[in-house]
């Protein structure tokens, strides 16, 4: 799609989403592999080993000491932080800028407002998911549990059609002054009409990062690898495919970027609040 002509509807087709995300990937492998490296991976393993695993006295039950939790959270928000940055320098790659290094820093400068963004996703997401599987959990318990599995499968649809209207928020909240909550509001409105091929759009990139690894782990279950081969193939497979699957995204959300900015226009509202990157 030329970045210069926004079309009134959003090119969605899993296939001209995967075509750019791969002419993309392929433009800056090293940064993307290399940084998505260090932070999803080196990251959390230095945090895991820094954090104090405290030995129970013999007799004693185990317990999890403050000190514990406090670098569970802080670790949470770092993360929450850099995963941020990273999402915001993969979409400056897409739209053609040349990467650096302070565009890692974007979570950061917008530590408030993404701080709210992911309290409101860290809580919102689970509590829906646990709505949604409790009539299954019920019916199996007192119908049949092929029954609650079927209802908890279909009740699970609905719960993944939010999650597709919702996925642009971060992005809208990193690229525009909008706090959390107009970001929710603005990507309900950017994907209407979406929802589904949106869905598509995630399931897509679900695949892209699980299915290359489900042989290793077939294996491992299996016992024709040893878990010290499994284990690191699997985070190899997965951190070579993990930033196609996010440029698949940024991909999806710069076209409904587009789409809604140009329809904004075409009803002559202006621009629209704060119209997202890429349109």
């Amino acid at each position: 799609m030329d970045p210069a002509a926004p079309a009134l509807s959003p090119d969605l087709r899993i296939g001209s989403l995967l075509s750019r995300a791969w002419r993309t990937y392929r433009s800056r492998p090293w940064f993307l592999l290399g940084t998505g490296l260090a932070i999803y991976v080196l990251l959390p393993a230095a945090v895991v080993w820094i954090i104090p695993h405290p030995s129970p006295a013999p007799g004693d039950a185990p317990s999890f000491p403050l000190s514990m939790l406090l670098f569970l959270i802080a670790g949470t928000i770092l993360a929450a932080m850099l995963n941020a940055g990273y999402l915001h320098a993969a979409m400056r790659i897409l739209l053609g800028e040349t990467p650096r290094a302070d565009m890692l820093l974007k979570g950061f400068r917008k530590f408030w407002p993404l701080l709210g963004w992911t309290v409101l996703a860290y809580l919102g997401y689970p509590l829906l998911m646990s709505v949604a599987i409790l009539p299954g959990i019920l019916a199996g318990a007192f119908l049949a549990p092929a029954v609650g599995v079927a209802l908890g499968a279909l009740m699970l649809l609905p719960v993944a059609y939010l999650a597709a209207r919702l996925l642009p928020s971060l992005v809208v909240l990193l690229e525009t002054g909008l706090g959390p909550l107009a970001a929710f509001r603005t990507s309900w409105r950017m994907t209407r009409g979406h929802g589904w091929r949106t869905a598509l759009a995630l399931v897509a990139a679900l695949v892209l990062v699980y299915a290359p690894v489900i042989p290793v782990v077939l294996a491992d279950m299996l016992q024709a690898v040893p878990d010290y081969v499994a284990l690191p193939a699997q985070a190899v497979i997965m951190c070579l495919t993990a930033p196609l699957a996010l440029l698949l995204l940024l991909t999806a959300y710069d076209e409904l970027a587009r789409a809604y900015a140009s329809r904004a226009e075409a009803a002559a509202a202006g621009p629209g609040p704060d119209a997202p990157a890429g349109a």
